[in-house]
């Protein structure tokens, strides 16, 4: 599904990625993509952060990157005095 989102989306979704106490972090191999992982606050209770999205390429899995991605939100989430939802 994600092969159909326009370019347009793409650059609004990643425009929200640097919005204040939101994250999003992408693992490149060579010049490929090969994870990307975002968390947002919870509205109403801003101390708590929810991991809202990942995806690891095909290549990609198996070999650890997906626990990578989401050790790296709960390092960010501590240093940021909020706790991460999994």
């Amino acid at each position: 599904a994600e092969v159909a989102v326009h370019d347009v989306e793409w650059k609004r979704r990643a425009e929200r990625c640097c919005a204040e106490r939101h994250i999003g972090l992408l693992a490149m191999d060579a010049k490929l993509a090969s994870g990307i992982v975002r968390a947002t606050p919870d509205t109403e209770h801003p101390q708590i952060v929810w991991l809202e999205s990942m995806w690891v390429s095909p290549e990609s899995r198996r070999k650890g990157l997906g626990r990578l991605l989401v050790n790296e939100i709960l390092t960010w989430a501590g240093l940021n005095d909020m706790h991460a939802v999994k």
